[in-house]
């Protein structure tokens, strides 16, 4: 899977700018503030139809005018296309030009997997921030995890409102509660499944980066425990929900369920995000991302596109080179950066008074 093109109209920094990406490594490069992040955005967001840097449609949209436009036409078995439009009304979305009337059929279209440096930090945030990034990328391999959260999400919303009423009915929330069993189930199974399958893949990706022997454990974090068949865990949630029924009717909302689970990383024993230093936690979160791209490819038997925003920053020549040969497996990768890091094999893209000038170098 590769992107052949890009055209952005009105969208963040550019009027009309059309650019053709090739086979390989592409490097985005040019100063700070001047654009690179936001082809890359373009790109991660027309797969998984929202922003990786705001919940605000309208900041993607060029000062003074009325809507952005992207255009992006790829290759996976044939070549395709989806454009997307937004405006104060929201977002219009096609693909080979049949409009798609939501978001969520975009999930499994355009493989990408994207890091930030705000991922450095993800073993340091909240919880929620780890169980976005789950939802986000397996929503996007797996539409029935979307399905399945979706129809969790809907009726956590209702249970909580009717939690906040003055006079519960409470056989109403008792079929509230049976209706969740089933996608809290697959969701919760979802996240553990796809956990366990990377664990083994970060340890082989930080050792290639790092080449020091240490070891990394994935840790699930649930309400529910180990994983167990649907109708031993039914009876168990069931159970659960009643003996915290009091407690939610008080506090007027659900106090246990998917919507709190968490994971954890430890390296050699100790956790990440308490005892790991800045450049470990880049290394472990890089190693965490590249792991997911490695069973995107096994799973769906085609490359995912990868994307790594402002990835060499702080990493020394050592790890820059066990990257770039890391990112050698995959047929497409987009890198942005200050430099034109000239001692790699790349497609150069120069970012530069909001045009894209393309520079093939070889060395």
């Amino acid at each position: 899977m590769k992107v052949n093109s890009l055209k952005l109209v009105n969208f963040r920094n550019y009027e009309n700018s059309i650019i053709e990406f090739g086979e390989g490594i592409n490097l985005i490069y040019g100063n700070n503030a001047s654009g690179k992040t936001n082809l890359v955005e373009a790109i991660s967001l027309i797969s998984i139809g929202k922003s990786f840097r705001t919940n605000d449609d309208q900041l993607l949209i060029k000062k003074n005018e009325e809507f952005a436009r992207i255009e992006l036409e790829y290759f996976s078995k044939k070549n395709n296309q989806i454009n997307l439009v937004i405006s104060e009304n929201g977002k219009n979305i096609e693909h080979n030009d049949y409009k798609l009337n939501r978001l969520s059929k975009l999930s499994g279209l355009l493989l990408t997997l994207t890091f930030i440096p705000d991922d450095v930090s993800m073993f340091k945030d909240a919880p929620s921030v780890r169980r976005k990034f789950l939802d986000v990328n397996l929503c996007n391999l797996f539409p029935n995890y979307l399905n399945a959260l979706s129809e969790y999400k809907t009726f956590l919303k209702q249970r909580n409102s009717l939690l906040k009423e003055e006079e519960v009915n409470i056989d109403l929330l008792e079929t509230l509660e049976e209706r969740m069993y089933k996608p809290q189930y697959d969701v919760s199974n979802y996240r553990r499944t796809i956990l366990k399958e990377l664990e083994s893949r970060v340890n082989l990706i930080f050792e290639t980066l790092d080449k020091k022997g240490n070891k990394i454990k994935i840790r699930y974090i649930s309400d529910f425990g180990v994983f167990k068949p649907y109708e031993e865990y039914k009876q168990e949630i069931k159970e659960k929900y009643r003996r915290e029924r009091e407690n939610d009717l008080r506090r007027k909302n659900s106090g246990f369920g998917i919507q709190r689970d968490d994971f954890e990383i430890e390296l050699n024993g100790l956790n990440v995000g308490e005892y790991a230093s800045q450049g470990q936690n880049r290394l472990i979160a890089l190693s965490l991302k590249l792991a997911l791209a490695r069973f995107i490819k096994e799973e769906k038997k085609e490359d995912p596109i990868v994307i790594l925003d402002d990835v060499f920053s702080e990493l020394d020549e050592n790890h820059r080179s066990r990257l770039i040969d890391e990112l050698g497996n995959y047929e497409q990768v987009f890198i942005t950066s200050t430099d034109d890091e000239k001692d790699y094999f790349v497609n150069k893209y120069q970012v530069e008074n909001n045009l894209v000038i393309r520079r093939n170098w070889k060395c």
